[in-house]
């Protein structure tokens, strides 16, 4: 969908019922298509104020602005609106505040009218603005009609774009510089606007240390697993596979009373299985735990090591946010199945630097039984994760929602992580790419960088390159195919496994 097509459906729509049926149907599309648009430029900016204008005059529209009926889709798509246009610094944020029915938006699209329509007018505009700006912030911290709600995160971040667009202003008047910096730590202040207590600057900017991948940097092969690593693996999932007694005599090599061959061709599927259903076998009928379990055993380690490879050439560059900084790293792993990639970086984590990782830990997947593995794993690993926070969680939405609602504060980094996601049958890149798009939208000061990894293979990579393509400012930084070897135990023959990945960052 592009946007002079979305344009015209806008256009043609004739009431709200209309309008929430094609935001219902297209959603993802939608979503894209609008956080997506540049209006850097004078053509993208009419392009864009066109498509807004659609919907502005449309008899839906007319309905939702000036009658005020409820609309999920109208509400929507004028929130889309205002994220383009607040990323862009551009005045009509101002005019799609007084229509925003959500409370913490509104005051948050009017905090940003200020900044961006009134606090340039002088050199004083900004200390004279700075009681306004920050009572509107304190505002829409919370709603008043939703006592569990908490936008801390949205509003420190809009409150760290107006101390830097003042300090970029004012940088050659030092004494209003002065003045207005001593604002923000003024105790009359900070007294009547909590708010600030909560306010530091940003972290260090992933994007200056992370540069791409150091080959330098990546362990040697073979890859062998730490005492850590296989101690927990064995807990978790080769002693109950040995001790069912469907496994014949013990032997791991009748996971459950079938053969090796077997579970990967029918149960596992080679990894792209279901895994959210049962699996008819010619010996029963094998609940997803089981499946999850018999992929665990076969698949894991493969991926684990693969991962480890990968991070173990970030690592150093990624360490100064994790050592020298109170804010955890966000690492967002998308079908993280039973918390494979998580494992790979806590333990990489830990033998390198001696420390356990502080990170919180977002994994998404839409196979429950995975979730409760991953679960397990980090219930029992806390020899690996004594410093971590985790959800788990089915949906991009969800994700969404604890994401920019509560983990990213004032310009958290964010690494996502994208290991094997692309080669499942069940992915929509849509929904995926709009969910990247919202992420970026909603958290403008956050670092993102995602790190893919998938076998190189052309079949397994078109849905990658197809959502690459739904997210043109998403950069590719550094790419490699290799080999890796690695041995399951310390002295078994080494497996080979060939894969792709890329590092790609908002820039």
């Amino acid at each position: 969908m592009t946007l002079l097509e979305l344009t015209d459906i806008l256009a043609a729509t004739n009431s709200l019922a209309d309008l929430d049926a094609f935001v219902a149907a297209n959603g993802s599309q939608i979503t894209v298509t609008i956080l997506n648009a540049s209006i850097a430029t004078s053509e993208g900016l009419q392009l864009f104020d066109n498509t807004y204008a659609a919907f502005n005059n449309s008899k839906a529209g007319f309905e939702f602005l000036e009658e005020e009926k409820e609309s999920i889709g109208a509400s929507s798509l004028l929130n889309l609106f205002a994220l383009v246009y607040e990323r862009e610094s551009h005045p009509n944020v101002k005019a799609i505040a007084a229509y925003i029915k959500d409370y913490s938006l509104q005051k948050r699209l009017a905090a940003l009218a200020v900044i961006y329509t009134e606090s340039e007018f002088s050199r004083n505009g900004y200390s004279e603005n700075f009681p306004k700006v920050v009572q509107l912030l304190s505002d829409a911290q919370y709603d008043p009609r939703d006592a569990s709600s908490d936008y801390t995160g949205y509003v420190l971040r809009i409150l760290h774009l107006f101390k830097e667009k003042g300090e970029i202003f004012l940088n050659k008047w030092t004494a209003e510089l002065s003045h207005f910096l001593s604002l923000f730590k003024d105790e009359k202040n900070i007294k009547r606007w909590p708010l600030l207590i909560e306010y530091n600057e940003p972290v260090v900017s992933i994007s200056s240390v992370i540069p791409g991948f150091d080959a330098s940097k990546a362990v040697s092969f073979p890859l062998i697993p730490s005492d850590t690593f296989d101690n927990l693996y064995k807990e978790v999932v080769s002693d109950p596979l040995r001790e069912d007694e469907r496994t014949t005599f013990g032997s791991l090599s009748t996971p459950l009373g079938y053969d090796a061959n077997y579970c990967r061709e029918h149960i596992i599927e080679y990894g792209t299985a279901d895994f959210r259903q049962p699996c008819n076998t010619e010996k029963g009928v094998l609940s997803p735990a089981e499946r999850v379990l018999i992929y665990c055993h076969f698949n894991l380690r493969k991926h684990y090591f693969s991962s480890y490879y990968i991070y173990s050439a970030y690592l150093d560059s990624i360490s100064p946010l994790l050592l020298h900084n109170e804010q955890k790293l966000i690492f967002l792993d998308l079908g993280c199945g039973p918390l494979t990639s998580g494992l790979a970086i806590a333990d990489l984590f830990l033998h390198r630097y001696g420390k356990l990782i502080p990170m919180n830990y977002v994994g998404v997947d839409i196979a429950p039984a995975m979730l409760e593995k991953a679960n397990e794993f980090s219930d029992k690993g806390v020899t690996l994760f004594g410093n971590c926070e985790f959800d788990f969680l089915l949906n991009f939405s969800a994700a969404l929602a604890l994401l920019t609602d509560k983990l990213v504060k004032n310009g958290s980094p964010i690494i996502i992580n994208a290991s094997y996601l692309f080669a499942s049958s069940s992915l929509n890149i849509t929904d995926l790419a709009a969910f990247i798009s919202q992420l970026h939208a909603n958290c403008p000061q956050s670092p993102i960088h995602v790190i893919f990894q998938n076998p190189n293979t052309e079949s397994k990579n078109k849905k990658y390159k197809d959502w690459k393509s739904q997210l043109p400012d998403l950069k590719v930084v550094y790419n490699d195919v290799i080999t890796i070897e690695y041995r399951n135990k310390p002295f078994d023959k080494s497996v080979p496994e060939r894969i792709y990945y890329e590092l790609l960052s908002y820039q």
